[in-house]
């Protein structure tokens, strides 16, 4: 019965000593999931954290490109408008550079007119003269 026992507590023994490893064995492979679990979230706030920067980042130059082409508009529309002006401000030049020149070829024409009209007055009047000295003789 002595032996009967004591393979009975050998057995037992052995048993616990087996369950004893199996525990410590289960506690090093939850440390260890515990620990993958850990790296796991940390990288998934670190991925998380990047994502945030990039978007913060895309919005950021997606609001920049915006106020770019907004800027560029406003330029394009007062280039425009400032080439309107100088080509209105060309055409009023030009006007008047052709009202100036039909003002003074006019003027000449009335020169013309006038000095024709003069040589006539003396041809009249040399001939008028001349006619008189006629009649004279």
């Amino acid at each position: 019965e002595e032996l009967e026992r004591a393979g009975f507590k050998k057995q037992m023994q052995m048993e616990t000593d087996a369950a004893a490893r199996e525990r410590a064995q289960l506690e090093e492979h939850m440390k260890e999931f515990n620990q993958i679990e850990l790296r796991a979230s940390e990288q998934a706030t670190t991925l998380q954290r990047a994502h945030d920067e990039a978007m913060t980042a895309q919005m950021d130059a997606n609001r920049r490109l915006d106020q770019e082409m907004q800027t560029a508009a406003q330029q394009h529309r007062t280039a425009e408008m400032e080439l309107e002006v100088k080509c209105e401000a060309k055409v009023r030049a030009a006007q008047g550079v052709g009202e100036r020149e039909a003002a003074a070829a006019q003027a000449t024409m009335r020169a013309e007119v006038q000095r024709l009209e003069t040589e006539k007055r003396l041809e009249l009047q040399r001939m008028e003269s001349e006619r008189e000295e006629w009649q004279k003789a």
